[in-house]
Parts: structure tokens; sequence; C-alpha cells
């Protein structure tokens, strides 16, 4: 049987599904939405699980970091200013919408 005759996610899945330990998983995506560039990172390690995301159009971006034990911060690049701090979880669930809606429909 030729190797390009499989399926890579059975593969994937095969060879994870025999570890003792995952120290490190991550998935990563790119694209482009409503000329907006828009990257999404996740990795979960024993420390926990961790999303960041980032936002550019032009000379504006939006940079998320979202920590499962509850560590939010987000940095905003705007006409070269840059503006950094941490976020409550309301404050978090509020630029996500915002995102979504920005990037959706």
């Amino acid at each position: 049987m030729s190797i390009f005759g499989l399926d890579v996610k059975r593969i994937h899945e095969s060879i994870r599904s025999q570890l003792d330990d995952i120290l490190t998983e991550s998935h990563e995506v790119r694209g482009i939405s409503k000329g907006y560039e828009i990257r999404q990172r996740y990795t979960r390690n024993i420390d926990g699980e961790i999303e960041e995301i980032f936002v550019k159009k032009g000379d504006y971006s939006v940079s998320l970091y979202i920590n499962s034990n509850g560590i939010y911060t987000v940095t905003i690049n705007k006409d070269g200013k840059i503006e950094a701090k941490e976020l409550s979880r309301e404050e978090l669930e509020k630029i996500i919408k915002d995102i979504l809606s920005t990037i959706s429909g």
C-alpha cells in the first residue's frame, strides 16, 4: 500500500493515540475575512490551554492572549500607538464578540 493513499488525519490520530503523555499540542489557522488578516493559534500543554488571536487590517491590529488559568491580555496597535492591558472576563467576551461581528456576515 502506498503511503500517498493513506488519510493524513488517520495517520495523525493513529500515532497520537499511542502516546503515553502529550506534552504539547497545537493548532494554527491563518486566513483572510472581509479584508482582515486573521491568525488563530491554540496550544495545550501540561500547564493549561492557550488561545492566541491576531486580527489585522491596514495600520490597525488586535492581539488577544487567553490562558485557561485566567490570564487574558489584549494588545492594540492603532496608527502606530500600542496599548496593552490585562482584561477582565467581561472585557474579553466583548472583544471576542466584536471580532466575530467584524469578520462575519
